[in-house]
């Protein structure tokens, strides 16, 4: 708005914030949001504030910012000229652990009118890491377990399990198992490419299945349970595998089976789609006549990606069953 300052003895121009009542009348097309990144923290952990949708009428509006309707020392925003909201806060101390508001108010300088306002939740919590365990089931058998991180962004939690399986000779020597020598199906030989070297490894799949995340077939069934975290609700990721290997279907001049796992929780939907959270190594063995035995590493490793052999049989075993990986992989 253009206007004459009496004060002076020039045209000045002077700008202000849109009323209130025009803001609500375009407020089919400002749809004002918080954006929180992290959404959870500890005590005194920092976190960045910003959103999108708002408003940007010429200055003087100013942004202001509050944790549970309280000020907590964010420094108030300058709005118009300096974009969106965007400034860096810390977990207010002391607070027990849950969900609490983080407020964005938009108001006129002159007179302190609210212009505008969005909250986000954001999650008090004693850990902000995430956890990968296993445990032995029997003797011949492992449950692993991961408990998202809070910052974890993700709707469905699945494992892919990678085996790399190993035959032992009558001298001792050892050899790569490959399946159909060993009474699986001729047409998981496939999955091992053309790699026969004895390291060779491939996506631990039960025979017909359409999708390569261990357990039910991308459903959550059988021996696995889809975890999730939106930063405030987690559910558990969870698996549980227990090999067998007859006598009988040991080949002629073999005496012992190994199996090598290694284990990754995975996103399969959400933002981080994509995204391996962790490795956890473990070993089956039998001697043919003899009892299973299972070897666990108790806790896995987490944030730490799969080797490119693991990520290559991934892909030979999608390309191989038609199985399309979602966008992220």
């Amino acid at each position: 708005m253009r206007g004459w300052d009496r004060g002076r003895t020039h045209l000045a121009w002077t700008r202000r914030c849109v009323p209130l009542a025009v803001l609500l009348l375009a407020s089919l097309a400002h749809a004002q949001t918080v954006t929180l990144a992290p959404a959870c923290g500890k005590s005194g952990d920092m976190f960045n504030i910003g959103g999108s949708g708002w408003p940007e009428p010429p200055p003087p509006c100013t942004y202001t910012f509050f944790f549970n309707g309280a000020d907590f020392g964010v420094s108030p925003q300058p709005d118009g000229l300096y974009g969106p909201p965007n400034q860096s806060g810390a977990v207010v101390p002391m607070l027990a652990v849950g969900k609490y508001p983080v407020r964005i108010d938009l108001r006129l300088n002159d007179d302190n009118s609210l212009q505008g306002s969005a909250s986000k939740d954001f999650c008090v919590v004693a850990d902000t890491s995430g956890m990968l365990t296993a445990v032995a089931s029997g003797t011949d058998g492992i449950d692993i377990t991961y408990k998202p991180s809070c910052k974890d962004q993700c709707t469905k939690i699945m494992f892919i399990q990678i085996i790399n399986a190993r035959g032992t000779k009558t001298d001792n020597t050892e050899v790569l198992a490959v399946p159909s020598e060993w009474g699986f199906p001729a047409d998981k030989d496939r999955d091992l490419g053309t790699n026969r070297a004895v390291d060779a490894v491939r996506v631990d799949r039960t025979q017909g299945r359409t999708q390569p995340y261990y357990g039910g077939d991308g459903t959550g069934l059988n021996n696995q349970t889809m975890g999730k975290s939106d930063g405030c609700n987690i559910t558990n990721a969870t698996m549980h595998d227990a090999p067998s290997q007859s006598d009988d279907s040991y080949p002629a001049g073999f005496t012992k089976r190994t199996l090598n796992f290694t284990t990754h929780p995975v996103c399969v939907a959400g933002d981080d789609t994509g995204k391996y959270y962790g490795t956890i190594t473990w070993t089956w063995m039998k001697t043919k006549g003899g009892n299973p035995m299972v070897t666990v590493n108790a806790t896995g490793t987490v944030g730490q990606q799969p080797s490119q052999a693991e990520r290559d049989a991934l892909t030979t075993w999608s390309d191989v069953h038609g199985f399309t990986l979602p966008m992220g992989f």
